[in-house]
């Protein structure tokens, strides 16, 4: 089950159904105003383990992609 993209914020954690957690960054709009995420990630079976980037920086992924691929906000 995805999550409504009003709900994501920057500095907000997500975790997927693939048990990764997702640390979002930023949000913005791209030139064709389309809201853009860019998140580090790291798998929530290592909490210890640092965020990395987790996606190009040139082309993060959209707004309704990453909360389609989340399933609750944990922080």
């Amino acid at each position: 089950m995805s999550i409504p993209q009003n709900q994501v914020v920057v500095g907000g954690i997500y975790l997927t159904a693939t048990n990764q957690l997702r640390k979002v960054t930023q949000i913005r709009a791209d030139k064709g105003k389309r809201k853009r995420v860019s998140y580090l990630c790291k798998s929530a079976n290592y909490p210890n383990r640092p965020f990395e980037i987790a996606h190009t920086k040139a082309s993060p992924p959209l707004l309704s992609t990453f909360a389609r691929a989340c399933t609750r906000r944990t922080r």
